[in-house]
């Protein structure tokens, strides 16, 4: 009976991991993450001159922010069609904090941006809101 469900699990894992390698394989034919992201990662990146891009293969992205206050991270993730956004801040005064968006990887990128540029900002203003700093 274990055999049966050693079986079962390995037949998913190589299902998944092919699934995974063509979808890879579809961004890398698209000019890859930076290629086919580049709006995206241009306007982040334009938001500060310290940002650097830290991590990337075939469906990730990296952007990193380092300050001595803290370090700041935009994850840009390609997965089934589907672009996920993780922003995350570890900041010495504000502490930490996470947002994360899902999009398909066909909307337009202005309008992805435009649409975490906008919640960024609002969520931004209520951290500093909340710790007194904005009246």
């Amino acid at each position: 009976m274990w055999i049966i469900g050693i079986i079962v699990v390995i037949g998913i894992l190589y299902i998944l991991l092919t699934k995974k390698g063509k979808e890879i394989q579809q961004t890398n034919r698209e000019g890859g993450m930076l290629i086919k992201y580049a709006y995206i990662v241009h306007k982040i990146l334009e938001q500060d001159t310290r940002a650097q891009i830290s991590h990337e293969s075939g469906d990730t992205i990296q952007i990193d922010l380092k300050t001595a206050g803290g370090v700041t991270s935009f994850i840009l993730k390609h997965n089934s069609n589907r672009l996920l956004i993780k922003w995350k801040s570890n900041n010495l005064i504000y502490g930490q904090h996470n947002l994360r968006w899902e999009f398909a990887a066909s909307q337009s990128q202005v309008e992805i941006m435009n649409k975490v540029e906008r919640e960024l900002a609002s969520y931004q203003n209520k951290i500093i809101s909340n710790r007194g700093l904005l009246k």
